[in-house]
């Protein structure tokens, strides 16, 4: 099995995906008409965000544990303990098609990222197109 090379630290690789987790939880909150399909879309691009930010987690604290750094990989694990739990709850919600439940969720990770200040953008990307068949096939 080939070496997976990141061009990216885990630093950089988390700050993206929290940047693109506020752009689409700020895009779907500033329209009144977001359908439920989109909003599946969002919370499912959500669910993935979230899914990739824990790995980015665990990959950051199995490295430092590698070096004996206990302390500083629990005190990283605390510091980002809400991340399995909403995306234990945002899955769960999202398995059994529960899109209020799910929406909750979005909330409760709205409130987290709410200090996040975006420069605003000139582009019209939605990344979280496609979201939803993506999470499907994943799981």
């Amino acid at each position: 099995m080939a070496r997976i090379v990141r061009t990216e630290s885990g630093a950089t690789r988390r700050q993206r995906l929290l940047n693109g987790m506020a752009q689409a939880l700020r895009a779907v909150s500033q329209r009144a008409d977001v359908t439920e399909a989109e909003a599946r879309e969002v919370l499912a691009f959500l669910a993935l965000c979230l899914a990739e930010l824990n790995e980015s987690i665990e990959e950051t604290t199995r490295a430092w544990e590698r070096r004996e750094y206990w302390l500083k990989a629990d005190r990283f694990r605390l510091e980002w303990a809400w991340t399995p739990a909403i995306l234990g709850r945002l899955e769960a919600a999202l398995r059994v098609g529960d899109l209020s439940q799910a929406r909750g969720c979005g909330m409760e990770l709205a409130r987290v990222l709410g200090e996040r200040h975006l420069r605003p953008r000139g582009s019209t990307s939605m990344p979280w197109r496609g979201a939803w068949d993506a999470w499907v096939q994943k799981r």
